[in-house]
């Protein structure tokens, strides 16, 4: 297992861990309020994957362009198809671990920016499990926090080519 994604479980971990127990019940007008910022939070990180989605499909184009060159590649090729490829995984790996905020499924809004929906919408949300809302606001917060840091690699490795 790669160490981003050892890094992102045991936090995502010991965050659930040090919150104890989720109750399930949301009722109150602070759980729904805490509710709301979570889904507000999971949007934003939704949002950022949908804007790295095409910087991201670029820099795999390119990476796969390098290696059906038929040729050894140079050592910057290797930094730079390494550096890709661990940005993949990182992204795949925020993907498959997006929790939706009960109450707030298929919540997902576009702005009205006029970008290209062509986007992905195969991702699959993992079901949410029994958290309190505190505890739901935290995790979205990781997961947000998790497609910033992808979005920064993303920007870096964009970077080494120009």
């Amino acid at each position: 297992m790669k160490l981003y994604h050892v890094l992102f479980f045991l936090s995502l971990t010991g965050l659930l861990l040090s919150f104890g127990e989720g109750t399930g019940s949301n009722t109150n007008s602070n759980d729904e309020k805490l509710l709301k910022e979570a889904a507000q939070i999971h949007q934003e990180a939704i949002d950022i994957g949908m804007a790295i989605a095409p910087r991201l499909a670029s820099l795999r184009q390119m990476k796969n362009g390098m290696n059906v060159q038929g040729r050894t590649l140079t050592p910057e090729e290797i930094t730079l198809t390494t550096a890709i490829a661990n940005i993949e995984d990182r992204h795949n790996y925020w993907q498959t671990h997006l929790i939706e905020v009960p109450g707030h499924e298929h919540d997902h809004h576009h702005h009205g920016d006029g970008h290209d929906h062509n986007h992905d919408h195969s991702h699959d949300h993992s079901p949410s499990p029994n958290m309190t809302a505190e505890q739901m606001l935290a995790v979205q917060k990781e997961i947000r926090d998790s497609i910033m840091v992808i979005r920064d690699g993303i920007k870096e490795v964009e970077g080494l080519v120009k």
